[in-house]
């Protein structure tokens, strides 16, 4: 499949087996159709910004990689920094303009490799004190979906 993107491999190329140790680390298993652009992009800007689902538009500022680069594109360092927000089984593979999270579910069930939005700012903690993860919304089936349906908005 031939990628939409823009700063491919900005830090570094991706192995099969760097990929392998990832998901040991983690303790995950990454979808088939994400572990392929991993291995052909790690990440990257997509050449347009924007993917619509259901009427509502997102807007994409990075897909992150499995590198030891930046912030901004460093999906290790995203994982860890949103650990205690996140429920567990739901990666966060790329963001917004504004921090939101795009995530990968990871959960065995009907849901596993289906691609929902974060919206950080809704956010909370319950009365003990515990993170409260808001609903995600569904938009995308597979990563592929996801990847495809980039557009430019007016």
């Amino acid at each position: 499949m031939v990628y939409q993107i823009v700063k491919i491999n900005e830090f570094g190329e991706l192995s099969t087996e760097k990929i392998q140790e990832f998901e040991k680390e983690f303790l995950i298993h990454l979808p088939e159709d994400y572990k392929l652009f991993l291995l052909q992009c790690n990440g990257g800007k997509p050449i347009y910004e924007n993917f619509r689902y259901s009427n509502k538009i997102y807007t994409i500022q990075y897909i992150l990689g499995i590198h030891e680069g930046d912030y901004y594109a460093n999906l290790k360092l995203r994982i860890k920094n949103f650990q205690d927000v996140l429920e567990a089984g739901y990666l966060p593979f790329a963001s917004d303009w504004g921090g939101n999270l795009f995530l990968i579910c990871l959960h065995n069930t009907e849901n596993y490799g289906k691609i929902f939005f974060f919206d950080h700012n809704l956010c909370g903690e319950d009365e003990n004190g515990l993170s409260i993860m808001p609903s995600l919304d569904l938009i995308a089936k597979d990563f592929n979906h996801f990847i495809v349906n980039f557009e430019t908005v007016d």
